[in-house]
């Protein structure tokens, strides 16, 4: 019985392992011709994970298995960079490195940073880093590189030790940092001005010299505002302000660089000005505006206007108008509000209609009487009796009263306008003769 629970143990975990093996497969990067390519602070993650070994004169691995520098060549993977226009240090950190557990199974990686004469030609490599091996975490370290040159990492994993019969296969992040591969800030703002007043339009400028083609994120207080590929942004002050750019310089296509620009303060003046709330008057009445506002205060157009340069004057126009109310600070910081007087020409009530069938001034007709669609029309005779109560009136009283012609007589009438204008214009009163 032990010994078919023991063999069922080994067919089942041997089945698991060639599940994993088919399931990974050979890394794409296995190959030097087909190395990762490392963008500055951006990680990748890697595994060597059924990698081989390509190890022969002229090979992309090595010479030999023994391989070209400090260490034997297990399961070979490779990755690239290419430095900067300016070139300098670069470390290149293998974080989370996580391996296969086991018995015989070693746990740390190892590899170089080399320069190539010829890519993939062992033969033309020159180590230009030095030669860890680490579990955990591994760091690789270049320095004085040469600009705009490209160089190739190799990562392999460790066979040493007492016991040791495999060699490390491991899961790790990559990550390449240093004045080498990243770019200095190159993205310097400039605006037209810094301090202006409130609904100015301030023009920022960003400018990076050495790229050619940009797309660019403007931030204003940490909102980004607009994208595009414009290397100006046009802002309307409304209050104080943070403006910053981010430029990221496409020029090479494997690695985009991103630069965030000097941040630039924005200060802006606000005036304040309120012309107050539309007004409406009948001809010939006066309204006095209630303006208020900062510093000088003007008002135009002055017609109509006992005094054009207080907040609140005496306004009585002849028709509709529409006021112009402008505060301008110490600094010549101008705001603009408006009012509009709006006048009514108030009623023309005939006093006498001659309802003779002759087609002239058979009935009562109030000019501009349909002006007011509220407004309430009543006609009482002499006793008091009412002959006529009307809203929205039509023009149409011809001194007939339930259906009879009234005989000619004075009659009295009284029309609330309803106009929402207060004044003597808004209830009238008269008489009306009635002449045949």
């Amino acid at each position: 019985m032990k010994m078919k629970l023991r063999l069922n143990f080994y067919w089942i975990f041997w089945m698991t392992l060639l599940q994993v093996s088919v399931a990974w497969g050979q890394p794409a990067n296995d190959d030097c011709a087909n190395a990762i390519n490392l963008c500055p602070n951006t990680p990748v993650n890697a595994t060597n994970q059924d990698a081989t070994v390509d190890a022969c004169p002229g090979c992309a691995d090595g010479a030999s298995t023994a391989g070209n520098f400090c260490f034997g060549l297990e399961n070979t993977i490779w990755f690239t960079f290419t430095t900067d226009a300016d070139g300098g240090d670069v470390d290149v950190n293998l974080t989370g490195i996580n391996c296969v557990g086991g018995a015989g199974f070693d746990d740390e990686l190892q590899g170089v940073i080399v320069e190539a004469g010829t890519p993939c030609d062992e033969s033309t490599y020159s180590l230009v880093s030095n030669c860890p091996t680490s579990a955990g975490t591994l760091t690789l370290s270049a320095t004085a590189l040469n600009p705009n040159t490209t160089y190739y990492i190799q990562i392999d994993g460790d066979l040493n030790g007492a016991g040791i019969t495999d060699p490390a296969t491991c899961n790790f992040a990559i990550e390449i940092t240093g004045t080498g591969v990243e770019e200095p800030n190159q993205a310097t703002l400039n605006s037209s001005a810094t301090s202006v007043c409130e609904n100015d339009i301030v023009q920022y400028n960003v400018e990076t010299p050495d790229c050619e083609d940009e797309t660019y994120n403007w931030y204003v207080d940490g909102v980004l505002v607009a994208t595009g590929t414009d290397s100006v942004y046009n802002h309307v002050a409304v209050a104080d302000a943070n403006v910053s750019v981010e430029v990221t310089c496409n020029d090479n296509a494997l690695c985009n660089s991103t630069y965030t620009s000097n941040t630039v303060s924005l200060s802006v003046e606000q005036v304040d000005v309120e012309a107050g709330l539309d007004v409406t008057i009948f001809q010939g009445q006066s309204t006095v505006l209630s303006g208020s506002g900062s510093g000088t205060l003007t008002w135009s157009p002055p017609t109509g206007l006992s005094d054009d340069n207080i907040a609140n004057p005496v306004a009585s126009p002849d028709q509709t108008t529409t006021y112009f109310l402008t505060a301008t600070t110490a600094s010549g910081c101008e705001e603009t509000d408006e009012v509009t007087v709006v006048v009514i020409e108030p009623i023309e009530i005939p006093n006498t209609i001659t309802p003779n069938g002759d087609g002239l001034n058979d009935t009562w007709v109030i000019l501009r009487i349909e002006l007011f669609p509220l407004a309430k029309v009543m006609i009482y005779d002499r006793w008091g009796q009412r002959l006529l109560n009307d809203v929205g009136y039509q023009n149409d009283w011809d001194g007939v009263f339930l259906g009879k012609p009234l005989p000619p007589a004075t009659y009295y009438y009284v029309i609330e306008l309803n106009s929402g204008v207060s004044g003597e214009h808004d209830i009238q009163t008269g008489f009306i003769e009635l002449i045949y």
